[in-house]
């Protein structure tokens, strides 16, 4: 089976660059290792400018919360902003069926398990399906295969994790017998929730997402334990989840918060969570998976017609990356390790200034001078 572009991961990177080379007119497979794509844990909170970024059709969105209501030990605050809902399991399939659309063809309960070398260049994979082992040749593959990426491993572009860039999440689905209103995003923090990390409540139609996270190096506690707090007995969260009738089985999953210096060699690109391309202070991905996904199908596509897909070549994916989102990302994971032992104590702050703006401004104020000095 020989293609032009092997994608491996049917998530919102992996579907978005299949459409963008497919609609090139590239020859292309998405290979997925569940019966459907989307079956991954995530609480489903999106940016709303996703919507028309991505032409995203209506009928994939829960709710439309128009404000985030943060609760810490003794402040709350409430900010203006948009943003969306989603199951994952609707939104995935929503994309990947648009990739299939524009010319991609998707293989279901097919996982990857190695890269396939020719002269150590990578000339595509070998795959694990219900019917046994088969080989997919490719022109180019882009590893979209989540944190722990074995497209990426045995490529050897895969960096070594340790508890300081990885970041723990557990939570539920719950459901009500009625609809809920889904106006406001729920964030709490403090240490009864989490010692480097937050709680959160999102929205859904008829339940909501409910959950928390911490920094793998700062876990001191049981996170089961602490969401059953948040839960049952927090006096805000408690109170919002009193009609919810039933919840799902625990879910859990690795978020990583080190961005990847490297990202792609001869014949393989990067692209989501396993190039750890997330905000490391929210855990937020999806619009950064997304982006992403954009600039690796162009480059990719490019390169191809080129008959260029060297290192050297598939460089401008990562250079462009590094200019829009990289230096971003980089920037909150060097802010994350100079907060993370006094994390709460930094929300704090951050309620204080949102509460008031003067104080705030003259703490900007401060800031920029601080740094004046800091750079003489």
């Amino acid at each position: 089976m020989s293609w032009d572009v092997i994608v491996v991961g049917a998530g919102p990177s992996g579907s978005i660059a299949g459409k963008e080379c497919a609609e090139k007119g590239l020859k292309v497979a998405m290979v997925e290792k569940n019966s459907q794509a989307g079956l991954k844990v995530c609480a489903g909170a999106l940016e709303y400018n996703i919507l028309s970024e991505f032409n995203i059709e209506d009928s994939v969105v829960e709710c439309y919360p128009q404000r985030f209501f943060i609760c810490g030990e003794k402040l709350r605050t409430t900010r203006e902003e948009k943003s969306i809902t989603v199951y994952r399991r609707n939104f995935d399939r929503y994309l990947a069926d648009s990739a299939v659309e524009s010319g991609a063809r998707l293989f279901t309960s097919t996982r990857c398990i190695k890269v396939l070398k020719k002269n150590q260049n990578i000339i595509g994979i070998v795959t694990k399906t219900p019917k046994g082992f088969r080989k997919m040749l490719g022109k180019v593959i882009i590893a979209a295969d989540g944190f722990y990426s074995i497209t990426a491993r045995s490529a050897c572009i895969q960096p070594f994790y340790d508890a300081s860039d990885v970041g723990l999440a557990v939570q539920y689905e719950t459901y009500t017998n009625s609809r809920v209103k889904g106006d406001s995003v729920y964030l709490f923090f403090g240490k009864k929730i989490s010692r480097c990390g937050y709680g959160w409540i999102y929205p859904k139609k008829h339940g909501y997402t409910v959950g928390l996270g911490c920094l793998l190096s700062r876990l001191q506690s049981s996170l089961t334990q602490n969401l059953a707090y948040l839960m049952t007995k927090h006096p805000v969260a408690s109170k919002i989840l009193r009609n919810v009738s039933k919840r799902s089985n625990l879910q859990a999953a690795c978020i990583p918060l080190r961005p990847n210096r490297r990202i792609c060699e001869h014949g393989i690109v990067v692209v989501g969570d396993a190039a750890g391309q997330v905000s490391s202070l929210s855990g937020n991905g999806i619009y950064y998976a997304m982006k992403a996904g954009v600039l690796a199908g162009k480059v990719v596509s490019d390169a191809i017609s080129e008959d260029d897909v060297s290192r050297a070549r598939l460089l401008e994916y990562e250079e462009n990356w590094n200019c829009q989102f990289g230096k971003e990302i980089t920037h909150q994971k060097q802010v994350l390790q100079k907060i993370e032992g006094q994390y709460n104590r930094y929300m704090q702050l951050q309620f204080f200034i949102q509460n008031y703006p003067r104080i705030g401004s003259i703490h900007k104020a401060i800031s920029r001078i601080a740094k004046t000095f800091v750079n003489l």
